[in-house]
Order: C-alpha cells, then structure tokens, then sequence
C-alpha cells in the first residue's frame, strides 16, 4: 500500500486501516502454511538443537521466496491491476522477456531490495531467537499438547470452521476494487492460485442455466440484412490483398477521432479520414496472448487461464489464416520480438502460415536495431514491405505484430513527450510506432500491390494509460481504435459505430470476402452489419466487461457484484455477460 500510494491515499484512513483487519483472516491463514512444517518437526524430532537449525535454515529460505513474491507483486500489480497469482506461470518459460519489461535500473534496484529485505529479516529473526537456541527434550506428556496445535492449525489454515474454506470473497470489503486487493495476502493469493489453476475442470463461471446461457447469446448474433448494407460495396474486389497490423497497447485514449489525446498519433489520425474507422472498437482481453486468439480465432479469452499455455487445446481452434489459406492466400506472420513469450509460437504453427518471422530471423545484432523487447517496429514494417514486394505471391494475408509500445518503451529516437515517468514514455513510444506506421504506408502506396490491398489496423489491448479516473477496468480501458484502409477500399472517411470487439473481426472478414469458412466462429458477430444486438464482452482477471448499446457493466466474480454499470439495462447486460463468460469457458473446458 505505500508503494502504490496515490491509490492508498484515495481510499481513506479508515478504509485503509480496515484493510489489515479484513485481510488478518488471510495473513493467518497463510502463516500457518508457513508453520507446518516447523510444527511436524518438533513433535517427530526430539532433539531440539537439530530440530531449531532446521527450522533456522527453512526460515531463511522461505523469506527469500516471500520477498521475492512480495516484490514481483508489488511491481506487476500496477501493469495487471490484480494481486499475484496462477498468471505468473504462463510467462516463466521466457524469463528474458519478462525482464524486457523493465529498465537495468529497476532491475538492480530489485536484486537490492530482495538481498536487503532477506538479509534484514534473517537477521532479525536470528536476534530474536538468539537466546532460545538451546532446547530441552521434549518428554511425551508434551505429544498431545502438540497434536492439538497441529488440529488448531489446521483450523486457522482453512479459515475457520465454515463449511467452505477461506478464499479470495472472505476478505473482500469495499466498493473500491483497490481496497479489496489489498486486504488480500499475496503469499496465500500466489499458492491458491497455482494449486487451484493447476487443472481446469469446472466451470467456475456458470452461474445461468445451460439453455438460458446459449439462448442469450444466441439471440445476440447479428444477421445478414439487405444486400445494400455497407458490406456490400466496402470492396472493389473480392479477393484483395490482406495486411492485419496489431499494434501493442494502442488504446482509444491517445487518438484524437475517437475522444482520446491530440498529436500523439498524428499519422494514425490523418489515416482515419482514407478509410474506415470504427469508433465503437473493444479489445477482448488485457494481454497479447488474449488479444492474438480473439483476432485471429474469434474466440474469447479465459478470466483465469490462457488457451495459448495448452498446446493441446490451443490447436482446436479455428483461425483466420486457415480459412484464408482455403480461399488461396498465402499467409506470413511477423514480429520483432520472441513469439516463444506466452506461447504464441505453438499457437501459430500448423495454422497455414508458412511465413512467420520473429527475433530471432532479422539478420541484425547491433544496438541500433534492437531493444530489450527485440528488434524495432519501424524495421519490422521495413522487412514486411520487402517481404510483400519481392518475395510473396498474391493474394497474400500478412499480420504484424508491433512491439516498441510495450513496458519499458524502449525506442530508437528522441522521446517526443518525455520519459520522466510510465506516462511520457508510453506517450513516446506509441508516436514512434505512429512514425513508422505512416512511413510504412507511404512506402506501400508506392508497390505494385497497394491498389488490391486492404489494411487493417486494430490493437492486441488497451492500455491504463494515459490515466483516467473511472473506476476498476472501465470499458476506456479496453476501447482500442480499428481502421481499414488501402487501395482495396471503395468506401473513405467513414466512422461506423457499431459496437464489436476483436473477436469480431475474423468472422467480419470472411463473410466480406464470401468465405463459407465465417460459421467456424460461433462467438462472432458481422460488426458491419447495422443490428440493436451488438455488444463487446472482455474479461480481466476474475471478471467481465460487457458493453452495448444502451450501456455496460463491468462484474467481479470473486466478489459476485457488479462494480460499475450504466444505461437502464443494466441488469439485461449483467445477465448477457454471464452468459457469454459462462458459455465461453465452457467451451474452453470441452476442448
């Protein structure tokens, strides 16, 4: 709570202070994990000297984890906005990309702080049992005194005597989702989650009927109207060229068409009145493992799992490039950073892409062309229009993955709006990727294939910056811009406003290019299609976002309540965002 102290200081002296007494439930729970196994090792050794030097060392090892914990905690709670748990997991395979997120600077201050903390509380610990280090053996009147600990600790580990144990809802308090986070023990929330997330095999999320659950979301899809409708005429072909470029963190927030800040995406901007823009646009997910397989399997993310983590189901799904590939297109993939991150690789092979460049394929070792993250964006746009001129047949499907606007904003020139703090350099990053992005284009103009190309311009996520006062994962958080343009188009400086999201796009697409193949994506709606039924649904961690029309919700399954809600339906929306969670996961499950 000190470290994010802007938030604390929002909550109140009282709030704050009743976060330690909500949250003691948790703490005690979690320290008594810590003494179980010093509590078996009195009663089964009876020399006590042995038995204090065990303990000695376990003590010191154990602190070092804590610290450890308490410290990746701290420092991803203000990127993931949810205590630690199972999420951690998915990323340790790739160490070195976890750590590209963070400057040298926070990297030595952390390695500091963890030897410090450890140091300091070895020691202390040492000092205060300094004068208890030597022990009498223990006679066996004492064995039923420490059986009955053992039972009382067994009753402090689940919580009490309740019927259900202790979890994540026993201490939750507030209104305000930061209080209820802090209340909660990392420690307890990391193993919970890790032991829990361990097999996924119930359905955590169903709290509708079967039937009511597919009949809600079934009554959402949108149908194809009259053969005037926009989709009709958006093309001059009907097998164009496809460039899909997904721009990392590309919030709403900083383009000027959609509301959001002036001149940081000044190319972007001036692009939006060549094409399509859609205002209305959500991201499904708060990462780019999530945003991948709604772009391009049209499928929702998992509030507590991630699909790409399990190559086995991650296969099942259908994708935008196989269908593609069916119609004759020949697809590539390119991305300046490791795609083993999040395990995206997996998820990309055996999709019909014969083409897929990532870091490690860009014949450049030099300071110049790499960041932390990898090898720059505007680079990765230059070896895309090679690529596509020289090398690729038509028509071709290509997607781009931008990294620079990723965690620590790593860019190759001067900062536009600063890096005195996260804000400035995302500001900075996302003009520089802005840069690339409009240099990109007016080189592609210039090629053969321009005329028969369209482009799609989309993000993999939102972004909580530049910041907002609007609660706890407002949909401004999730609402990402989406632009179509290209020689391709017949239809310029048009703004639809239907509501769609990411998973909208692979059905949209094909049912543009008649591709029979849109009916593999049964969580998919036409967003071109005019409809009252559209909606966007995101999840963030142990919870959803739904959004239509007439208003949206945002809900905490942890909590079971809704956290914020607008418009007059509100309970309408409610019940359709279970439903699609609900449906969704199961899905999940089944595969």
């Amino acid at each position: 709570m000190s470290f994010h102290a802007s938030q604390s200081a929002d909550l109140g002296i009282a709030t704050v202070l009743w976060t330690f007494v909500s949250g003691f439930r948790m703490d005690l729970s979690f320290a008594t994990y810590l003494s179980l196994l010093p509590a078996l090792l009195i009663i089964v050794f009876n020399d006590g000297a042995l038995c204090k030097k065990v303990i000695k060392i376990y003590t010191a090892i154990g602190l070092f984890f804590l610290n450890l914990l308490m410290l990746v905690d701290m420092q991803l709670y203000q990127h993931w906005q949810f205590r630690l748990d199972a999420t951690l997991m998915r990323y340790m395979n790739t160490p070195k990309d976890m750590l590209a997120s963070n400057t040298n600077l926070e990297i030595i201050l952390f390695v500091i702080l963890l030897i410090g903390l450890t140091w300091a509380f070895v020691y202390g610990y040492s000092r205060i049992f300094k004068k208890s280090q030597q022990a009498n053996q223990r006679t066996r009147k004492e064995i039923p005194f420490s059986l009955s600990a053992i039972l009382l600790l067994g009753i402090f580990l689940r919580g009490g005597v309740q019927e259900i144990p202790l979890n994540q809802s026993n201490v939750y308090f507030s209104n305000k989702p930061f209080a209820n986070h802090a209340a909660v023990n990392f420690a307890w929330n990391f193993l919970h989650s890790v032991l829990k997330n361990s097999k996924h095999t119930k359905n955590h999320f169903a709290l509708l009927g079967k039937e009511e659950a597919a009949n809600l979301l079934a009554a959402q899809r949108t149908k194809r109207t009259s053969p005037d409708s926009l989709q009709q005429r958006i093309l001059k072909k009907d097998t164009p060229n496809v460039i899909l470029i997904i721009w990392e963190s590309f919030t709403a927030k900083v383009v000027e068409p959609l509301g959001g800040e002036a001149e940081i995406t000044a190319h972007f901007n001036a692009l939006t009145k060549e094409g399509i823009l859609f205002s209305n646009f959500y991201a499904n997910g708060d990462r780019t493992d999530k945003g991948l397989v709604a772009i391009l399997s049209g499928y929702y993310p998992q509030p507590n799992a991630s699909i790409l983590k399990m190559p086995k189901k991650s296969q099942q799904l259908p994708t935008l490039t196989a269908e593609m590939a069916k119609k004759g297109y020949h697809n590539s993939f390119f991305y300046g950073g490791d795609l083993n991150f999040a395990n995206m690789y997996s998820y990309l092979l055996g999709k019909e892409i014969p083409t897929i460049i990532n870091r490690n394929d860009y014949k450049t070792n030099s300071s110049s062309a790499n960041s932390k993250w990898g090898v720059y964006d505007h680079l990765v746009f230059d070896s895309l229009v090679t690529y596509l001129t020289k090398t690729e047949k038509e028509p071709f499907f290509s997607t781009l993955m931008t990294l620079s606007s990723h965690e620590p904003f790593d860019i190759p020139i001067d900062y536009k709006f600063g890096k005195g703090d996260d804000v400035e350099l995302f500001r900075s990053s996302l003009a520089y990727t802005d840069q690339s992005l409009g240099d990109f284009i007016a080189k592609a103009k210039l090629q053969p294939w321009w005329d028969n190309t369209l482009i799609i311009i989309l993000a993999d996520h939102g972004h909580r910056n530049p910041p907002r006062d609007e609660g706890y994962n407002p949909p401004s958080q999730y609402h990402i811009p989406m632009l179509w343009l290209g020689g391709a188009l017949q239809v310029k400086d048009t703004v639809i406003s239907n509501i769609g999201a990411q998973s909208d796009v692979a059905y949209t697409l094909l049912d543009l290019l008649k591709n029979e193949g849109s009916a593999k994506f049964p969580f998919s709606n036409n967003i071109l299609e005019p409809s009252p039924n559209h909606y966007a649904h995101y999840i963030f961690n142990h919870g959803f976002g739904t959004v239509c029309e007439n208003g949206f919700v945002t809900y905490d399954y942890t909590n079971k309540k809704v956290i914020q809600q607008q418009g007059e339906k509100a309970a309408e929306i409610e019940r359709l965002g279970k439903a699609i969670t609900q449906q969704a996961y199961q899905d999940f499950l089944d595969r």
